[in-house]
């Protein structure tokens, strides 16, 4: 559906959205792309037979990497606005809600210091992300490098994934404790290992000819976990 991004369904109360991550294509051929996924694509169908469908898809610019730097003179740069999100399905809002917090912190103890907020002080929130993100970034980074810098084995590489989860019951219990992260001590925690070792389940499931080939691959996003 799209080189840069998966398709996602998020399940809110009482609605779903849909949406993809397109190629700078004009924005009225991203929302026709967009009728046409929901009006074909089969896989998709159970999910949204019955619903009612808001008549204008809305198209935008999304972040995928940070910033250089989180803050200004008497400035903080926060959520997806600071490019805080996973450039493997770029989502923010875990990212936002932390950032926050992490925002309310800083500025709570730099007024309790009387402190003019001059970019100097205000580099520790710089440090804060930078120290509870890291692990996080790791794991976008390799993630983006396996499924979206493939090149022609793409499909191959989604199909192996896919094959994995529905194969080994640790990986979908990595996946969904993955998901359960909702805090700073978590995020900060974050164990990379899992990650290489949903890199490894991958690697195995592969064809024998592609397993061998794609091993030098996946080997680089090891390094990068």
């Amino acid at each position: 559906i799209s080189r840069n991004g998966p398709l996602f369904i998020n399940k809110g109360k009482e609605r779903l959205s849909i949406g993809f991550l397109g190629d700078n294509q004009p924005i009225q051929e991203l929302g026709l792309k967009l009728n046409n996924i929901i009006n074909n694509y089969k896989k998709i169908q159970p999910f949204i037979e019955g619903l009612t469908r808001d008549s204008k898809a809305i198209v935008a610019k999304i972040s995928k990497h940070p910033i250089k730097s989180f803050s200004r003179e008497r400035m903080l740069v926060l959520g997806e606005a600071a490019g805080l999100v996973t450039p493997f399905f770029y989502e923010g809002i875990l990212c936002g809600l932390v950032s926050a917090e992490i925002a309310f912190y800083t500025t709570k103890s730099l007024i309790e210091n009387n402190s003019d907020f001059n970019q100097l002080s205000l580099r520790q929130y710089d440090n804060e992300i930078t120290r509870v993100f890291r692990n996080f970034f790791k794991n976008g980074k390799g993630s983006e490098y396996i499924f979206y810098n493939a090149g022609s084995n793409m499909q191959l590489i989604w199909d192996s994934y896919t094959k994995s989860i529905f194969k080994d019951k640790k990986l979908r219990r990595y996946i969904y404790e993955a998901y359960q992260i909702e805090d700073i001590e978590a995020l900060t925690n974050y164990d990379t290992s899992r990650d290489r070792y949903a890199g490894e389940r991958m690697l195995a499931n592969l064809p024998f000819l592609s397993k061998i080939s794609l091993a030098p691959f996946f080997l680089k996003a090891r390094f990068i976990l």
